[in-house]
């Protein structure tokens, strides 16, 4: 057998396979063309009309954490005021990322206003707030950006003077927004410390854990509601054990920036301290940006006071008695 016989079948299965593989491309290239003539033609309308239906986006406003006192009502935590400085992106987004101007020449010039602009704020707020200028627009472009309706705080606990001062300026230079918040203290300072606890970011672990438990017991209650066989979770009695758990979650409404009870009484009685948040329901644009408010939200609900059974001056009394070096730092 000759080597022109030995190659013409290997030529004949190889331009055989390429033609598969040829057929197999276009029928796949023919179903995409199919597919986004469907879209672009025929639900051209639906999907048009979809994209520009607002839609519902809800604020959850946090409650103001119960107080702890002891058995004659004197405070050992309570609320104060703290000022903070923040960033809300969403606004920024209202400059044009790019923008043409007239140099002096006449010519027309590519400039990136929103770029500029906070480069400006960054410098603003740097002299106001005494931080780097550059710290703060890296943070507005690696942070806030990503979050655009949730403003990020770039300072915490700022004067109440120098909060006024930038609340006024909130109208010329878009994307500052100041906030009032709660910050906890205690009066009597490290006086039952071990016993009333502290305060603390809540860990990703922690924040999962109740995403999770929320989920099981959401599950939970849909498949029941469809007429499953599921079972109860584990630790719960009755289904209506679940629901009053759940709604519970819902109304402390956790979030991955949220400060919980890390210990003691704080930790212990967290739920009865943080109370139940409020929520609005707003109509937002195809932006997100907010058009009006609708019903269905609800107001939020502070945290029940704490009464404890020691009393404060014998504590401090017993503890100036057995740590007299402790007593000396108080002071």
């Amino acid at each position: 057998m000759s080597v022109s016989q030995k190659i013409g079948p290997m030529a004949r299965l190889k331009a055989r396979r390429i033609r598969h593989i040829l057929n197999v491309f276009l029928l796949g290239l023919s179903l995409i063309a199919v597919r986004v003539w469907y879209l672009s033609v025929v639900q051209y309308d639906d999907h048009f009309q979809s994209s520009r239906k607002p839609q519902r986006r809800s604020l959850v406003q946090p409650a103001l954490r119960g107080t702890i006192r002891d058995r004659f009502n004197i405070p050992l935590a309570m609320n104060t005021i703290q000022f903070n400085a923040a960033i809300c992106y969403s606004n920024i987004r209202e400059i044009p990322f790019v923008k043409w101007e007239k140099d002096e020449s006449g010519l027309r010039k590519r400039v990136l206003a929103r770029k500029q602009y906070i480069e400006k704020l960054s410098r603003f707020l740097g002299e106001e707030l005494a931080m780097d200028p550059m710290e703060i627009e890296d943070t507005i472009h690696g942070r806030a950006s990503l979050f655009p309706h949730t403003p990020f705080v770039i300072k915490e606990d700022i004067p109440e003077s120098l909060y006024y001062k930038l609340k006024m300026c909130e109208k010329e230079w878009l994307g500052i927004q100041m906030q009032q918040t709660g910050k906890r203290v205690y009066p009597l300072g490290k006086c039952a410390s071990d016993v009333i606890g502290h305060m603390g970011a809540i860990s990703q672990r922690e924040y999962h854990g109740v995403a999770q438990e929320m989920s099981m017991l959401r599950e939970y209650l849909a498949g029941r509601e469809a007429g499953k066989a599921v079972f109860l979770p584990k630790g719960y009695d009755s289904p209506l054990e679940v629901r009053r758990r759940l709604r519970a979650l819902e109304e402390r409404s956790y979030s991955i920036n949220d400060q919980v009870g890390k210990c003691g009484v704080e930790a212990a009685f967290d739920g009865v301290l943080r109370g139940r948040c409020g929520r609005e329901i707003f109509e937002v644009d195809t932006r997100g940006n907010p058009i009006n408010q609708l019903p269905g939200g609800r107001a939020e609900v502070g945290g029940q006071r704490l009464v404890l059974s020691l009393s404060a001056e014998l504590q401090q009394t017993a503890e100036r008695e057995q740590f007299p070096l402790l007593a000396v730092d108080q002071l």
